[in-house]
């Protein structure tokens, strides 16, 4: 029997104290140790992923999971649960309308993926999976991308949003397939963008068991620049061709128009790029004055958000 003396020796306690818990930890460590060295069953859930020819598809949703009872030591099963992949298994399946798998083949693909660690499969569930197959059709459709996408004040996209590939391949019944148009990617939303922007994104995936895609993934490529203003000077010029000696004149001659041009083309945008008509066609009279309504006809594709001023111009014909 230990004796506590706390009234002679003030530092016996602690030291007691110390003891005690030292002997409490290597007590728990051999504890743990025994413990996980001991026998074990654990029950694995695994998705089944069949590949399969892009002649046929399922009839029938087959099934997609299957549990495995695993049996090892402790430190096996924890070594398990930590470092092997057992999420997915991969299933090669042919082109007959009725096809059955066995247990026995998917005990065997778990037992290739844990190979390298010392468990057993003991049985799986279910047994006997039968896969009803029939033909599939193919059609290519274009690529919907699913964007929500906010600019960074002064930013905006330069050029159109560009997918590679633009279009996949759709794998069903020929039913299904004359009901699809495109195929969407998954939703992505982007918040204060100011750079392109070139990722991967994943394609909705089917709902139906008996819709396949040629395609998981799509690359987005979107180009993104600043934007700022630019203001010209353009000569104003009839909508028609005027024939004979009749002379014409303008007030003002010049029309100024308000661009919002990307950054890097600023420099290089000139007033020769634009043309601004007076539009005869959609004339009025005004106190003895035609009044004639400005519109640009031509301008660089890359430009947007035009306002000329001013709206309308006096035409005077000068006999």
């Amino acid at each position: 029997m230990m004796d506590f003396n706390f009234g002679n020796k003030p530092g016996t306690f602690r030291k007691d104290a110390k003891i005690i818990v030292v002997s409490l930890l290597i007590a728990l460590i051999f504890w743990i140790v025994q413990k996980f060295s001991q026998s074990y069953t654990s029950t694995v859930t695994v998705q089944i992923k069949y590949e399969m020819p892009e002649t046929v598809t399922f009839s029938q949703e087959p099934i997609r999971t299957a549990e495995f009872m695993i049996s090892g030591t402790g430190w096996d099963l924890v070594k398990l649960q930590w470092f092997a992949d057992l999420n997915t298994i991969s299933i090669p399946l042919n082109d007959a309308a009725v096809q059955t798998l066995s247990g026995y083949t998917l005990r065997e693909k778990i037992k290739s993926i844990l190979a390298n660690y010392p468990v057993n499969v003991l049985n799986v569930a279910p047994d006997i999976v039968q896969i009803h197959m029939e033909q599939a059709f193919r059609k290519t459709v274009p690529v919907k991308f699913n964007y929500d996408i906010e600019f960074y004040p002064d930013y905006d996209l330069n050029g159109p949003i560009l997918l590679e590939p633009d279009s996949i391949l759709v794998f069903g019944p020929q039913s299904y397939l004359d009901t699809i148009k495109s195929w969407p990617t998954e939703p992505i939303k982007l918040t204060n963008v100011r750079e392109s922007i070139q990722t991967a994104i994943k394609l909705h995936s089917p709902d139906q068991s008996f819709v396949r895609l040629g395609s998981e993934k799509v690359q987005v490529n979107i180009t993104v620049e600043q934007y700022t203003e630019k203001v010209l000077e353009v000569p104003i010029q009839f909508s028609m061709n005027r024939k004979g000696n009749t002379a014409f004149k303008f007030i003002p001659e010049i029309a100024r128009i308000f661009v919002v041009v990307p950054l890097s083309r600023y420099d290089g945008l000139e007033a020769e790029a634009f043309k601004v008509i007076a539009d005869e066609k959609a004339q009025t009279l005004k106190n003895e004055t035609y009044i004639l309504p400005l519109k640009v006809i031509e301008k660089p594709d890359y430009v947007r958000s035009i306002v000329i001023h001013p709206k309308t111009v006096e035409l005077f014909y000068i006999k």
